[in-house]
């Protein structure tokens, strides 16, 4: 890229592809403020890679300023790693110079690498519900782990919601499973029980949706990576707390291992079978539906949704042969 105009260099890393390691000679000519921001919008476009994980590095290298090193270590933590502790004196010196939303995000990183809630900036009306999924997430996961093992052989259904799910006729297969999982907003006029079913005994939920939970549901999961230090507001979901729900987030672990094999965050789906996996150590027992994308441009992508489409930061194909491995190592895929 030597002799490349910077604008073109800029445009290049930004279209980048995944997996790239390390910055060409153009782009180390380019000022920290232009690689910063490219680096902010390839994060923002799911490119989840040791290139763009070099750009932010560089920055922070450069400046040396509190500000681009929450950049980097929030990157870190979206590829599945904490802070690391020898940044925590510059993170906490850098706080008041940080806004708000910013500066609860370093508080949260900090918080996490001493599991002291007490270091978690208040968060109004929803700060003591914070505290009490991080004081009591260890437990409640072994209570998880407990319910599947004793449904491990009355089978689990996780249920996606792809457009494909309409006209399947999967309801009472669905609702025959000893536990069934479904995902955000599973659930619109056109579709039916006699499709999609109407037990729901685990909802998986993205950090980003906000719906309301489903009535009766007595386990929440929210995916992401291990979101219970940098969720800052869990008020959605506290009428289902408040009646015996209890909100779970993934570890990082799985989230980890399948960032590295995606070069992408995973979508939510995905994200709970790696850890499903990892709780029951097999496939046997778990059936999945309603993970297929739309054969054809009739058929709606989203089953409760037909405006919804496909989130672009993920990386579909990698997910779908990912998916077709699994199967092949046992896992019960329902191909529409």
């Amino acid at each position: 890229m030597a002799g490349t105009h910077p604008l073109i260099a800029i445009l290049d890393f930004v279209r980048g592809r995944r997996g790239e390691r390390g910055l060409p000679a153009g782009a180390r000519r380019l000022p920290s403020l232009a690689l910063r921001l490219v680096a902010r919008r390839r994060r923002a476009r799911g490119f989840y890679d040791a290139r763009t994980l070099a750009l932010f590095r560089t920055v922070w290298m450069r400046s040396r300023w509190p500000a681009c090193l929450l950049d980097y270590a929030l990157f870190r933590r979206d590829l599945g790693f904490g802070l690391k502790p020898r940044w925590a004196q510059t993170l906490r010196v850098g706080l008041p110079g940080l806004p708000g939303h910013r500066r609860r995000l370093a508080s949260a990183l900090l918080a996490e690498l001493t599991h002291a809630a007490g270091d978690i900036a208040a968060c109004s009306e929803g700060d003591h519900l914070r505290r009490e999924v991080i004081a009591r997430q260890d437990e409640w996961r072994e209570a998880f782990f407990a319910l599947l093992d004793t449904h491990r052989a009355a089978g689990l259904c996780v249920v996606g919601n792809a457009g494909t799910m309409i006209g399947s006729r999967l309801g009472a297969a669905i609702d025959d499973h000893g536990l069934v999982v479904r995902f955000n907003r599973f659930s619109g006029e056109h579709s039916l029980s006699a499709d999609i079913g109407t037990r729901v005994d685990i909802w998986v939920v993205a950090p980003g949706f906000d719906g309301p939970p489903p009535a009766g549901v007595r386990w929440i999961v929210v995916t992401g990576p291990d979101m219970r230090f940098r969720r800052q507001d869990w008020s959605s979901l506290r009428p289902a707390y408040e009646v015996g729900a209890r909100l779970l987030t993934v570890p990082l672990e799985p989230w980890r291992r399948l960032v590295a094999q995606l070069q992408a965050p995973p979508s939510a789906g995905l994200l709970f079978l790696e850890w499903l996996r990892a709780m029951r150590g097999s496939w046997e027992g778990v059936r999945v539906v309603g993970f297929g994308a739309s054969p054809t441009p009739t058929v709606a992508y989203h089953l409760a949704d037909p405006l919804h489409q496909p989130v672009e930061r993920h990386n579909w194909p990698a997910e779908r042969a990912l998916l077709q491995r699994w199967h092949a190592e046992g896992l019960d895929l329902e191909s529409r």
